[in-house]
C-alpha cells in the first residue's frame, strides 16, 4: 500500500494535478466516518475494506480521475477502488499499475475497465494444487 501512495503522489506531481486521494485499507482515526467498500484480496486472508475520507467527496464528485496502484493481482482491490471512486461521484478515466499479475484481473474488472489499464510489466501468479505440489507459474 505504501508504494501505491508514493506512486500516486509521483503521478499527480508529474501531471501537475493539485493532489492525490488515498484510499486506505487500514482504519485510521480520521476515517471513522469514511465511505467504505468491502473487498477480499488474494494477498490477504482476512476480509478487508477500502476507505475514502468523506471530506473529499465534494472534491471528487464529477471529476475525471485516474486510479494508480503498484500491483494489480486478482483485480479485487482495483475493482473495489473503482466502486468506491464511482460511489463518490468520480469518473474513472484511467487505471495505471507498475505490475499486473497474469490475466485474471481482466475478468474481475470487466472488459470496459480492463481496457482502461496501463502497466509497465506483466508477471505470473504462482499457484499449486495442494501443499505437497510444486509451485506453478500461471500467466492467464
Amino acid at each position: 500500500a505504501t508504494l501505491g501512495i508514493l506512486l500516486g503522489a509521483t503521478v499527480a506531481k508529474e501531471l501537475q494535478l493539485p493532489r492525490q486521494y488515498v484510499l486506505q485499507k487500514t482504519m485510521k482515526t480520521h476515517l471513522s466516518d469514511a465511505l467504505i467498500e468491502p473487498l477480499n484480496s488474494i494477498t490477504t486472508k482476512n476480509d478487508q475494506a477500502l476507505r475514502l475520507d468523506r471530506r473529499w467527496l465534494s472534491e471528487l464528485n464529477g471529476k475525471r480521475v485516474a486510479f494508480v496502484d503498484d500491483v494489480i493481482s486478482s483485480g479485487s482491490s482495483c475493482a473495489a477502488a473503482l466502486r468506491l471512486l464511482r460511489a463518490a461521484g468520480a469518473e474513472v478515466v484511467a487505471i495505471a499499475a507498475i505490475l499486473v499479475e497474469a490475466d485474471g484481473w481482466r475478468t474481475k474488472l470487466g472488459q470496459e475497465d480492463a481496457n482502461l489499464v496501463s502497466f509497465l510489466a506483466k508477471i505470473p501468479i504462482f499457484r499449486r494444487d495442494n501443499e505437497d505440489a510444486p509451485w506453478q507459474e500461471v500467466w492467464d
